[in-house]
């Protein structure tokens, strides 16, 4: 009966969101409506897991969240203030013994809306396939562990990219009809570079220059291995 009072409160407190939940595992869908915005800024806080991006959301926002016991069910918070939405997903642990094998959020966001995306993962792996979304600012900081991140495709405007690594490796595909201008820095480890040539300590495509827009990237920090690839 206990679960039962439950279940049906949080029901009503949530309209918008399917749980289902087990003793030691949990499971969530949302999704969230761009409330007429015009652009959006969206932050993602994940202690500890495996992160999936992409993008054909058919709102701002569709999220599926799965986590154990040692997790507390991830937080979203979105407002709209002058026609600029700003979205925040982040977590807290329910326990002190922290793993990552148990924590999986799978988003889709928004072809449509212009975004700002600040993605900071502590550990784990991050798949992030950026390629759809019409990005204007990317801050992605990688505490340890991988991360994929494809900034391939298409791009109607300038993208400003920054990736800041603490251990571990990142994979980052380029385009190659947009104009890529990389550089790289700080503490790294080995660098691969594929489809680039290196010009006055940056790396540039062969559309660097060329075409109307151009992809900015800076990665630095202490990533053992990272891989610049061009489509």
């Amino acid at each position: 009966m206990a679960y039962l009072l439950w279940h049906e409160r949080a029901f009503t407190r949530h309209d918008w969101m399917n749980v289902s939940a087990g003793p030691a595992h949990e499971h969530e869908t949302q999704t969230v409506d761009r409330q007429g915005a015009k652009a959006a800024r969206v932050v993602i806080h994940m202690p500890s897991g495996l992160l999936s991006i992409q993008g054909g959301a058919t709102q701002l926002m569709d999220a599926d969240f799965s986590q154990g016991a040692a997790w507390a069910a991830p937080n979203v918070d979105y407002h709209v203030e002058n026609g600029v939405g700003t979205l925040t997903v982040d977590q807290q642990s329910a326990s002190q013994f922290i793993g990552h094998s148990d924590n999986t959020w799978r988003l889709r966001l928004s072809n449509e809306v212009p975004l700002e995306l600040e993605i900071d993962v502590g550990a784990g792996q991050s798949d992030l396939n950026l390629s759809k979304i019409d990005l204007t600012r990317l801050q992605l900081n990688v505490g340890a562990g991988r991360a994929n991140v494809d900034l391939s495709g298409e791009r109607s405007k300038d993208l400003q990219a920054q990736i800041h690594g603490g251990v571990g490796e990142a994979v980052v595909r380029l385009p190659k009809n947009i104009g890529v201008v990389a550089t790289a820095h700080g503490g790294l480890g080995s660098i691969d570079v594929h489809g680039l040539k290196e010009e006055d300590g940056q790396y540039v495509n062969a559309a660097y220059g060329k075409s109307p827009n151009t992809l900015h990237l800076t990665v630095e920090g202490g990533i053992g291995h990272i891989r610049l690839e061009q489509e």
